[in-house]
């Protein structure tokens, strides 16, 4: 089974016992489980069940975005002075987490993106 990465606030972790990963001092990233027309968070308690570290489901979960990094069309406007970049993601939902992915950061690097502001 794979767990996409997804963003969340990390008061969750304590208020709905919800595993995740300190991204900033107000969010975490966690892990999903697709489900039937929707997702539901990994849970603490699943997550001791997966017997793996926190950092090798991470690397496993971005791999795996990477994999779906199709999902998300990604239209620039050349603007005076620089460029402003929309990402259109119909069909999942999870486009902010994609700057986690390596595929993102190599579009970012090229300069094809500016990875201070991703929309």
């Amino acid at each position: 089974m794979t767990y996409p990465p997804q963003f969340f606030p990390s008061y969750w972790s304590d208020d709905n016992e919800v595993f995740g990963i300190q991204f900033t001092d107000e969010i975490s990233i966690g892990f999903v489980i697709r489900e039937d027309g929707g997702y539901s968070y990994l849970l603490k308690d699943d997550f001791k069940n997966l017997n793996i570290k926190a950092n090798s489901l991470l690397t496993l979960a971005i791999k795996n975005l990477d994999n779906e990094f199709e999902n998300c069309d990604i239209k620039e406007y050349k603007l005076k002075g620089g460029s402003l970049v929309f990402w259109n993601s119909e069909k999942d939902n999870f486009t902010a987490v994609r700057i986690l992915s390596t595929k993102y950061s190599s579009i970012a690097n090229a300069g094809q993106i500016d990875h201070r502001w991703p929309v």
